[in-house]
């Protein structure tokens, strides 16, 4: 069967710095198809449902009614002047807009006859006039006055919070922060590390473990996962998403971790990616499936479609190394971070453990980040990539490695995080000109 996990590398050789060892070469003749997991299951979360939910099948229900007006609000007034934000409470069973001044009669149409509660709430500042001030942060931000900007949070009732390295003080006192036209709050900013199954075949899923190295193969620059398949609306070519932070130097994509002598199967090549929304696109064959597992079974998830995250919902991850996880939440949302060549991410979103334990770890980056669907567990929409982890997380040892598979060893030395930032798909499907590729498959 089908897997995205082998075992071909020594336990004591593995890397989990997001590095490998030089000296693996890739096999000319290309993958054969194998048979897929003929396995596929409904995705199951461990964790208890909140409170005043009997299951979390009741929770993705409310859910699925909550987001379908988050998306009918953000598309009819996300555009519009006095727009805040959007923020799903499932456990209330309730939608906030945030709004400055009065909501158009579009908007206040989509509120009375939502079936879902929506309250309305007076926002201070636009999200307009936030993005505004946060460009001009951007803009500005440098290391000549003793900090520097490397985070930067948007709230309609508070204005900014930057996270700086350096001097806070520094930072308070500087003309960038007083001149701002909203009100900036200065923390010191966290480090973020980037998460840099185990082996696939053709045509390749979500999910898997991926080795990208440089032209001609004389080495390897780091090791990644993949996410969701997406197809060129003008070309119909066909491209598998991961993380462009995973490419470093490298160029041409193999299969599975590879050490050190190592024989690679390619994958495909690197075809084009974008720094600002940390997304990678990977010229093979791919479908609209990824991986999953639980404790002992590897299976896999048609994707139906692609979602916009809000503030407050229930997600899961499925990393190559640490595997899917659904005890996970939706914390702040449209983060923007400074890459190390003075670049920014963005937008990004903060998933957070509701039960502590890990979400994801290093291997992981590229990953799918995705939700069940609520009328069908079987069935998944595809909502970011996994990017960063919050340095600093405690309790964070990785458990183990083969996606939580009690038979593998741990991965000595790695590190795993109960917090991470993941990125947009729909902002890549935008960006690309594409659409995420979809299965029927029930």
């Amino acid at each position: 069967m089908r897997t995205r996990f082998t075992t071909t590398f020594a336990a004591a050789l593995l890397v989990v710095s997001g590095t490998a060892a030089t000296g693996a070469q890739a096999s000319a003749g290309g993958d054969q198809p194998q048979d897929k997991p003929a396995v596929v299951q409904p995705v199951t979360i461990a964790a208890e449902p909140p409170p005043g939910f009997s299951s979390w099948d009741e929770v993705l229900q409310v859910q699925g009614k909550l987001d379908a007006t988050a998306e009918r609000l953000k598309a009819a007034g996300g555009a519009l002047d006095g727009f805040g934000k959007i923020t799903e409470a499932v456990e209330e069973r309730r939608v906030r807009l945030y709004w400055k001044g009065d909501p158009p009669a579009e908007i206040r149409s989509i509120v009375s006859g939502s079936d879902s509660t929506v309250d309305v709430v007076p926002a201070r500042y636009s999200a307009r006039e936030l993005n505004r001030e946060s460009e001009r942060l951007r803009r500005m931000s440098s290391d000549t006055e003793g900090f520097r900007i490397v985070q930067i949070n948007q709230s309609p009732q508070d204005g900014l919070r930057i996270g700086v390295t350096g001097s806070t003080d520094a930072a308070a006192a500087s003309s960038v922060v007083r001149e701002a036209g909203v009100p900036v709050t200065v923390t010191e900013g966290r480090q973020a590390e980037p998460l840099s199954r185990i082996a696939d075949t053709m045509p390749y899923w979500g999910g898997s473990a991926i080795t990208i190295g440089r032209p001609g193969l004389p080495s390897v620059s780091g090791y990644c996962s993949t996410g969701f398949g997406i197809r060129d609306l003008n070309t119909g070519d066909r491209f598998l998403l991961t993380a462009d932070h995973c490419r470093q130097s490298g160029e041409v994509v193999l299969v599975g971790k590879l050490d050190a002598g190592a024989t690679g199967t390619k994958m495909g090549t690197v075809s084009g990616g974008d720094p600002d929304n940390d997304s990678l696109k990977i010229r093979t064959s791919t479908d609209g499936v990824i991986y999953n597992n639980n404790a002992t079974t590897e299976f896999s998830n048609p994707v139906i479609g692609s979602k916009y995250p809000f503030e407050g919902q229930f997600l899961c991850t499925s990393g190559a190394f640490t595997g899917t996880r659904c005890n996970a939440k939706v914390g702040e949302v449209d983060i923007e971070f400074g890459r190390p060549d003075g670049g920014w991410r963005y937008p990004m979103a903060q998933l957070d453990s509701v039960t502590g334990t890990i979400l994801a770890g290093q291997g992981d980056s590229g990953g799918p980040v995705f939700q069940v669907n609520p009328q069908n567990h079987r069935q998944v929409f595809a909502v970011g990539l996994i990017s960063m982890g919050r340095a600093g997380d405690t309790g964070s040892r990785c458990e183990t490695s083969g996606g939580g598979n009690p038979s593998t060893p741990p991965l000595p030395n790695s590190r795993c995080f109960a917090h991470i930032w993941f990125t947009y798909v729909q902002e890549m499907e935008d960006a690309y000109d594409a659409a995420v590729l979809t299965s029927n498959a029930p």
